[in-house]
Order: structure tokens, then sequence, then C-alpha cells
């Protein structure tokens, strides 16, 4: 596919369409024999100008070739010289058009495809996605539809439970168990205190012998493993009880749960225990009186039970047996539901990025064009091929030119290629990856 360029970024001389004197020209009339002057080619060599320096043997041939011709003709008719010379301009600038597609436009157009395709497989795994399967409290595999449905139909039962004064659906703020659960690491300096006295560790000269530091590493590992299973067990104990609350949010009248809160309740008043024995020993040793022993001894141990039974009511108060379950479908919905807003945040960045590079091809292929017309108008062919006209008077006093026949194909399929990745881009993302390559 060729095009021609239209004249009319830089021009020498008036437009031909504007000379409606060559309407009534005689192209039949003779025309003089006509010689370039030694003038001109000594300011062509020295200046390069009014003949350009290259063009002189050219310009020289294409006079003689009208003075040969002996008649005046259409400005728009191209002699045999004037043809070899604007040829060579022509072929000259297609590649140059050529180059500077493949150069900087097809990587642009490159880049371009690999975004759509990277965008149109975020939509297809989103389409995917629909049938991704979640799994519920019970190790069902249900679809998302319906683990939707049985997510909505448990809230409901929650909120009307709510609205009727039922409390034992309450949680606790996730802030505040965190919080309560990394309380129970102050048992640790509880169990290894306990411990040193015990075993009669000297906390204060343990280092010095090798016995010593055997004594306190043991009770520090032997405190360290009291300290986690109080833990753990307390909040296993909460877990498993707040199954069998009654709708004012206590404990319900179930035998199997006696052992349990007896064994819960047995750890509170050991460690307790354990704290005020402690404390008020080491107040009777420091020479305190047996009634301050015994009520700072109650007052800490009471304050070390109740630190862990805030660990076990954290746990207890927190919902019930149907929060579980809706923490069980929210979760499997929360996961399908994240990765869809992480694959649409990316389906987003690529479209800016699709965008940016679509506005970024057509801006080089409109600078590339004009650069081409522009550097043909003025180029030292034709400033010959004008010259020599000027001279000869051939083709009338204003010596303008036909416009040149580039070839524009290399930039139009390419930009071809550019407009159909980007409608490719708008359309929906369900596009087979060979389309995209094509």
């Amino acid at each position: 596919m060729t095009d021609t360029i239209e004249p009319r970024a830089v021009r020498i001389g008036t437009s031909i369409s504007d000379q409606t004197s060559y309407e009534s020209l005689d192209y039949s009339e003779p025309v003089g024999k006509a010689k370039i002057r030694a003038g001109d080619t000594v300011r062509s060599w020295l200046f390069n100008k009014p003949c350009p320096r290259s063009g002189l043997a050219d310009a020289r041939a294409m006079v003689n070739e009208q003075n040969r011709i002996g008649y005046r003709r259409s400005p728009e008719q191209l002699s045999h010289e004037e043809w070899i010379v604007r040829h060579r301009m022509q072929a000259r600038i297609n590649s140059q058009v050529l180059k500077s597609v493949q150069g900087k436009l097809e990587p642009v157009v490159k880049s371009l495809a690999v975004k759509v395709e990277e965008r149109n497989t975020y939509e297809r795994d989103q389409d995917i996605m629909d049938d991704d399967l979640v799994i519920g409290p019970h190790g069902e595999a249900l679809s998302l539809e319906a683990a939707s449905k049985r997510h909505r139909d448990i809230d409901q039962v929650l909120s009307a439970a709510g609205a009727n004064g039922i409390t034992k659906h309450r949680r606790v703020p996730p802030r505040q168990r965190k919080f309560v659960e990394k309380l129970i690491w102050l048992d640790l300096p509880l169990f290894v205190y306990f411990l040193t006295g015990a075993l009669n560790v000297p906390i204060t000269s343990f280092w010095m012998t090798p016995a010593g530091i055997i004594r306190m590493v043991f009770a520090v590992v032997i405190s360290l493993l009291a300290t986690i299973a109080v833990a753990r067990g307390l909040k296993y104990i909460g877990s498993h009880h707040r199954a069998y609350k009654n709708d004012s949010g206590q404990w319900a009248d179930h035998r199997k749960l006696r052992a349990e809160r007896a064994l819960a309740l047995g750890i509170l008043i050991a460690i307790a225990g354990l704290m005020g024995f402690r404390v008020g020993n080491d107040i009777i040793e420091a020479g305190m009186s047996l009634a301050v022993a015994i009520v700072v001894g109650i007052v800490l141990g009471a304050a070390t039970g109740l630190l862990n039974w805030v660990v076990y009511a954290a746990e207890y108060r927190d919902g019930s047996a149907e929060t579980e379950l809706l923490d069980a479908y929210a979760n499997g919905i929360d996961r399908n539901s994240r990765s869809r807003q992480s694959l649409r945040r990316l389906s987003a960045i690529l479209e800016e990025d699709i965008m940016k590079l679509t506005l970024e091809g057509q801006r080089l292929g409109q600078i590339l064009r004009a650069k081409s017309c522009s550097m043909a108008i003025n180029s030292p062919e034709d400033a010959t091929i004008r010259y020599s006209r000027s001279i000869h008077q051939g083709t009338g006093p204003v010596g303008e030119l036909p416009p040149a026949t580039l070839d524009w194909v290399p930039l139009e399929t390419t930009l071809s290629q550019l407009e159909t990745l980007s409608q490719l881009s708008a359309s929906s993302g369900g596009v087979e990856d060979s389309e995209l390559k094509k």
C-alpha cells in the first residue's frame, strides 16, 4: 500500500493549486535553452545553496534534459532525470520509515500484546473462580453460591437472635483477643520464680557454678512448657465450652462439661496458689508479719488467677457454635473474594499500562509520519529538482513539485496491529492467546 504526502508542512514557492495561471499555459509552447550560471555553481559549492552541493551534477543533467525536451510541461509531470532523483529520495525515506517502525513502534506493539494477554488471562481467571469450591465446617465441598446461601441463612438467624435479646452469639473483638493471648506470657516469670525457689536456685549467683546454671536452665524450660500448656489448654477448653452456652451466654447444665470445668478451675486455683505461696513465703523470710504475707499472697495469687481466667473467658465468650459455622463459610468466601479483588487490581493496573502503550504507539506513528513527510519535502533531492526547474522554466515560473509517493505499509500495518490489540483489550477477557499473537 502506498500513500502520497500532503505537501503542507514545508513549502518552497507557491502551491500548484494556487497557480490558476497554469490552467491557461500552452504546454506545447517551446522553451528556450537554459544553462546553470558559474556563479550559482560556486555559491552552491561554498554555501550549499541555491542548489545543494550534492545535487549539482543532477541539476545540470535535469537542465540539459529539459533543453532536449524543448517545450513546456505540466509541473505534475516528472522527467526521467527528475524521476531518478526523486526515486532515490523516496527509497531512502522508505528505508528510514521501516527502520523507525521496527526500532520504535514494534517494541511498543509487542509490549502491548504482552499486557493484553496478561490482562485477558486475569479476566479468564476471574471467570474460572466461579467454579471454585468452598470447604465447609464439616469438610464438605460447596459451590460458591451454595456457601454464600448458607452464610446468609446463618447470618439471618444470628441477627434475629440478637434482636430477641439472645447474647450467646456476641463476639470478642479480635484486637482484644490478641492482647489477651499475649498476656498469658506473664505466667512465664511466675513459673520461673516459683521453680527457682523450689529447686533452691540462687537468682543472683546461679551462673557462678555449673550446677546453678543447669538448674536455672531446667527451671526456665519447665516454666516455658507450663506456660504454653496452660495457655493452649485454657484456650481449648474455652473454645470447646462456648458451643454449650445458653441464650444468656452462661454455662448450660451439661454433665459432660463438669469435668472440664473442674479442670479449668483447678488450673486457675493452682496457679493462683503457686503465686500466693511463693510471694507469701518470701515476705515471711524477709521478716514481715504473717498477716502481711497472707494479704499480699492472696492479692497477687488472685491477680494471677484472674489473668488466666481472662484467657479462658476470651475464648468462651467469643461467639457460639453458630458463629463457628458462620466463620467457616466466611473464610472460604473471603478467600475467593480477596482473590477476585487481587485479580481486579492487577487487571486495572494492566488497563492503565495498555492505555499508555496505545497512546504512545499512536503518538510515535504520528511523529514518524510527520517527520517522514517533512524529510521528503526538505530533502536535497527535491531542492535540487526545484532549483533545476527554476533555471530551465520548463514547468513554469514556480518550480513546484508533485507530492512524493512513500510506502506507508510497514507503519500502517503496525498501527493496525496496535488498534486491534487495543480493541481486544476493550472487549471481554475470553480471548484466546492465539488471537493475540496473530
